[in-house]
């Protein structure tokens, strides 16, 4: 799993994942604006391909085909400063036992 937590800024671009996990197969994103005014909005990119907004307040969680290196997501901040949570749930990690 890869994890993180951004403020993005009007007119500033971020890619949340830009690298591509180990296998593909069962990949998932979730994404949340925590901006608190609903006014405030992302646009999510994937693979240059423009798939919606994200207002304050909403969420998402989405199945993400990393088939090649060039595969990345996006989020450009359009209206104030989003508060983004995101995290990539994917195979591919060895976990160690403690």
């Amino acid at each position: 799993m890869e994890y993180g937590l951004v403020e993005i800024a009007t007119g500033d671009q971020f890619d949340l994942i830009c690298s591509t996990p180990t296998a593909s197969k069962g990949t998932k994103l979730y994404v949340k604006n925590h901006s608190v005014d609903e006014t405030y909005y992302v646009e999510i990119m994937i693979d240059a391909q423009n798939i919606g907004r994200l207002y304050g307040g909403d969420w998402m969680f989405i199945p993400a085909d990393f088939h090649d290196a060039n595969a990345d997501i996006e989020i450009t901040a359009l209206t104030g400063t989003n508060k983004i949570e995101y995290a990539l749930f994917h195979e591919g990690t060895a976990l160690t036992a403690s």
